[in-house]
């Protein structure tokens, strides 16, 4: 099956992406998110990782936090050491109830069938003050990010399905796109806080490389603005506190 970007190192089953360069690269950006925003010594905090991938982020995440598990439906890792792996058989997660501070969602939400299981999996095993930290792209950006095509995320799923057989990017639209009016809606109960305001405000410390000339703009930008560019942004990052 062709995928987009076929000069990354990417899975032939999924879109995971598997290079080590570019998950510790985003391991360190998540690991400064939770850093930044969760009042907890690294130390101190049980994470729990859906998509497992390679296994390089559960890898370094490991070094920083207390215990590391990381959950996957196909097996790729490339790493086996330092963090425990259970490999699941649908969007039901094999661990108990209340039992990470910290789940860890990251661009999984979009290529789940049964979202809505995903996020009540998602509420289960987070503690009570615990947090959920998630990230995936914003149906309405222009652009797809799996296949590059523009617009495709607007379609009805049939269309859809055709645009990606007749373009030979594969053999199904196997992606289901989210908006932050989406993620809202679906943790409602629980406080949402939308972290990419924050980052483009303090880049170094969540460990963001952006180039001189957009970290200079995005500096002068207003905080409030920037909150309300949400529904605009091309990829959406939220922390999610579970209060009840």
């Amino acid at each position: 099956m062709k995928r987009a970007h076929n000069n990354t190192d990417r899975s032939e089953s999924s879109h995971a992406i598997l290079d080590k360069k570019s998950r510790i690269k985003k391991a360190k950006k998540i690991t400064a998110t939770i850093e930044n925003n969760i009042n907890k010594k690294p130390s101190q905090l049980k994470i729990l990782e859906l998509g497992t991938g390679s296994g390089y982020m559960a890898e370094f995440m490991s070094k920083k936090f207390k215990k590391v598990c990381s959950v996957d439906i196909v097996d790729e890792r490339r790493v086996f050491d330092d963090f425990e792996f259970k490999q699941a058989e649908s969007e039901l997660i094999p661990y108990q109830a209340d039992e990470f501070d910290v789940v860890i969602s990251n661009h999984v939400v979009e290529h789940v069938p049964d979202q809505n299981l995903h996020i009540s999996e998602l509420k289960r095993v987070v503690k009570k003050d615990g947090h959920i930290y998630i990230a995936t792209p914003n149906k309405y950006w222009i652009t797809d990010p799996h296949y590059r095509l523009p617009f495709i995320n607007y379609l009805p799923r049939q269309l859809s399905n055709w645009i990606i057989v007749t373009t030979k990017r594969g053999s199904k639209w196997d992606v289901y796109p989210v908006s932050p009016l989406w993620i809202r809606k679906k943790f409602s109960n629980l406080q949402v806080i939308s972290v990419i305001p924050f980052m483009a405000k303090n880049q170094t410390s969540y460990k963001l490389d952006t180039g001189i000339r957009i970290s200079t703009l995005l500096k002068l930008i207003p905080t409030t603005l920037l909150k309300g560019l949400e529904v605009v942004t091309p990829t959406m990052i939220y922390l999610i506190k579970k209060t009840d």
